[in-house]
């Protein structure tokens, strides 16, 4: 990954340069919904510190070994273990398609978590465990990877908000939204009220399936500020 080179010819920073605007506002944006969630997409937490304590999201993407989730770079954690179509409602016992540990975690070396423009890498893999003699993608279904078209397109974000910002403890999603070129940054970046911490690591998604539980994923939520404004004090 560290020697890897992007065939589009893309530079290291997009043409018009500037420096990033510090404070974003979602006035001009629109809000996001809670909804019933998604197979292929859950939450991530740490063994120890029960499910509640989830603190990031990933989506199943397909691979050879059908055990692959993308999450944020920020995301890795030891004990960590993926939860698709987390329900707040259950015990880890029950939920409805099983927990996964994680076995492996895979990230660029150059991805730095600050402001900079190495920020443009986080984004990570992780290789689960069987779960039942089974690989999640044989339970969950799998997202298709796709390259990026640009950085204006009409997307569909999906993540868990964190319980300390979203005392629903449900699934979260930004639909339709248009993306724009983040400032100073290879990012995008949308306006959508509700995309509180948790949800990094969430897909974006460019095209749903029709069963609405699996799409084309061309990005995921990270980056800049670990992709998202400062919390509120108040």
């Amino acid at each position: 990954m560290a020697s890897a080179t992007d065939p589009s010819g893309r530079v290291p920073r997009p043409r018009g340069w500037t420096a990033p605007r510090m404070k974003r506002s979602v006035a001009a944006g629109v809000t996001g919904e809670h909804f019933d969630g998604m197979k292929s997409v859950g939450t991530l937490f740490n063994t120890g510190k029960g499910m509640q304590a989830h603190h990031c999201t990933a989506s199943v993407v397909h691979s050879a070994g059908h055990n692959l989730v993308l999450t944020a770079g920020h995301c890795l954690g030891s004990n960590a273990v993926f939860v698709p179509k987390y329900d707040h409602t259950k015990s880890a016992a029950d939920q409805p398609y099983g927990i996964w540990p994680v076995k492996e975690w895979f990230r660029d070396s150059q991805y730095a978590s600050d402001k900079s423009p190495n920020s443009d890498l986080d984004f990570a893999f992780a290789g689960l465990t069987e779960n039942g003699g089974h690989h999640v993608e044989d339970v969950v279904g799998a997202n298709t990877l796709a390259r990026t078209p640009g950085f204006v397109n009409q997307l569909t974000v999906v993540g868990y908000p964190m319980v300390k910002y979203d005392s629903k403890d449900r699934a979260f999603r930004c639909r339709d939204v248009t993306t724009t070129p983040l400032p100073a940054y290879n990012q995008m970046q949308i306006d959508c009220g509700g995309m509180w911490g948790g949800v990094s690591g969430g897909p974006w998604f460019s095209k749903l399936d029709s069963s609405g539980d699996t799409g084309v994923i061309v990005g995921n939520v990270g980056g800049y500020n670990q992709g998202g404004p400062d919390v509120r004090a108040d």
